[in-house]
């Protein structure tokens, strides 16, 4: 079993780690609206289990207190949902209550961490995961690119945004046909204005293709996030699926599609 990790309390003290056995996982009961928890998508039911890639081993006045102070320090917290693990970075206020799984939920969530096992911060990026109504899914890599802030439209094509690439070029056609310094200030304004809010600006990009955001993860890769997910969701196509996601739609997709749980 993974070791614990140390959080700091508002007293600057780290808190205490229990014996080998006592884990504490915890299970979400209300969520405020203004709280990072909510904000990257965690829901009412799941279960807390790990923290920075090591099972959870605080209470959770330590746990919520940790994450707190460190501000503006990413902090990993691993989920589970629907028998899934799930993976998100999460900074500063939490916004949730919990009460404390039972015996029988922690027995069935310490199998569920044996056979997938946890995920560390080393080589985690973020990601943001889109779906519209026809259960299409989109996922987004939301590290910052400096080639957003270089060359926004070859940052826009690397998010699959076609049509805004080429109103992007048009725009600085056009500039650079009435003026050279009109095109050098729109170019400038609008590139630190992309590289600035490049999570907000692929938000625009996909709700403008009907899509929503459904929740943030964070993983390796998209493949890595496409498989996961399919495990609670088998009914999501991706646009670019990896061959583990074929496969694994291919073994578990239920032939009847009229027994397809639509998401919205």
């Amino acid at each position: 079993m993974a070791e614990d990790v140390e959080l700091a309390t508002e007293g600057g003290v780290a808190a205490s780690s229990a014996d080998e056995d006592s884990v504490q996982f915890f299970k979400i009961t209300t969520l405020s609206g203004t709280g990072s928890a909510y904000l990257n998508g965690l829901k009412r039911g799941d279960v807390i289990v790990a923290i920075d890639g090591r099972v959870n081993r605080h209470n959770l006045s330590d746990l919520l207190t940790g994450i707190r102070v460190r501000k503006d320090q990413e902090t990993l917290v691993t989920y589970i949902r629907n028998g899934v693990l799930f993976s998100v970075f999460v900074t500063g206020y939490l916004g949730l209550d919990a009460e404390v799984a039972t015996p029988d939920a922690i027995e069935e969530c310490r199998e569920i961490i044996d056979r997938e096992g946890l995920i560390g911060k080393s080589g985690c990026r973020p990601y943001s995961v889109y779906i519209n109504r026809e259960n299409k899914c989109e996922i987004r890599d939301n590290t910052p690119s400096l080639l957003a802030l270089v060359f926004p439209p070859f940052w826009m094509l690397s998010q699959r945004y076609v049509e805004g690439m080429v109103g992007c070029i048009m725009v600085y056609v056009v500039c650079a046909v009435i003026n050279f310094w009109l095109f050098v200030l729109v170019y400038c304004a609008f590139s630190y204005s992309v590289w600035r809010e490049q999570k907000k600006f692929v938000d625009m990009f996909l709700l403008r293709m009907g899509y929503r955001p459904y929740m943030r993860l964070a993983g390796y890769s998209e493949e890595y996030l496409q498989l996961a997910l399919l495990k609670d969701r088998v009914e999501l196509d991706f646009m670019y699926p990896s061959p583990e996601a074929l496969d694994y739609k291919e073994k578990h997709m239920p032939k009847d599609p009229d027994r397809r749980d639509y998401l919205l």
